[in-house]
């Protein structure tokens, strides 16, 4: 049973990673709607 416990606590560190991965897509999707208000902002300044 000890020697399980490494094994889930190396399992947890790829877990997070794919976390983190996973996690700076949902960001993008958020950053996209300001974009959108540059754009109208730049209408103007033309």
């Amino acid at each position: 049973m000890q020697r399980q416990q490494p094994k889930l606590r190396r399992l947890q560190q790829p877990k997070r990673s794919m976390l983190q991965r996973l996690r700076p897509k949902q960001q993008q999707p958020v950053p996209k709607q300001p974009t959108y208000r540059l754009q109208r902002s730049e209408q103007p300044f033309r």
